[in-house]
């Protein structure tokens, strides 16, 4: 059965968003006796950010050693060398879309309680994260759409096409007063017909 597990990072000793920037894994420190491999781990960034910012992966447990090279990114290298036990974190998702759900005021109103630990995520927390996950994909996926939509399409002439129709919309309701255009019959008011007189009857 997969766990999974809340990672705190202190972005004071730690460059987390560089590292995952520049790698796919990273070593991480493991406190965790009841890890596992397969495991997933949300890396939550405090200092200034205090938002979650990663789903990862575990890929390794219990090495004695870090073998990826991530001294770049170690503000303060003395937190992490020479560590008695080390896992493989692999990124999953960044949570940088709609990154206000992952604040921590949001996360500690669906079932997050600390964050001063490695810990086991609470169950209500993960059910909330796996629905924001679902609207980050769709999100992405609507992207994808219009970006394959403007490639296939001549969007210059969509956009003159609006325009017109904007300008005609507008110059209909300068046109005609409020009470006007509420007396008009449902037809008229939808086509904006132009061949309606300033009583609001057709001519």
């Amino acid at each position: 059965m997969r766990n999974y597990w809340i990672i705190p990072c202190n972005t004071n000793y730690y460059d987390v968003i560089g590292a995952f920037e520049s790698l796919e894994k990273i070593n991480w420190k493991q406190v965790l006796t009841e890890v596992q491999v397969g495991d997933i781990a949300y890396i939550y960034a405090g200092n200034d950010i205090k938002r979650m910012l990663y789903k990862c992966e575990i890929k390794e447990i219990n090495l004695t050693d870090s073998y990826i090279d991530d001294k770049e990114f170690s503000i303060n290298p003395k937190c992490y060398e020479h560590y008695n036990r080390y896992m493989t974190l692999e990124k999953i998702i960044k949570y940088d879309n709609f990154f206000n759900y992952f604040k921590y005021e949001k996360l500690k109103s669906n079932g997050l309680r600390t964050i001063r630990s490695q810990h086991r995520a609470p169950e209500e927390l993960v059910m909330y994260l796996d629905k924001m996950e679902l609207e980050i994909l769709s999100k992405n996926k609507i992207d994808v759409l219009i970006d394959k939509f403007v490639e296939n399409n001549d969007v210059e002439k969509y956009n003159k096409n609006i325009c017109k129709l904007e300008k005609k919309r507008d110059s209909f309701v300068k046109k005609f007063n409020s009470k006007m255009i509420s007396e008009l019959n449902v037809e008229d008011y939808v086509i904006g017909r132009s061949t309606i007189d300033e009583k609001g009857k057709n001519s």
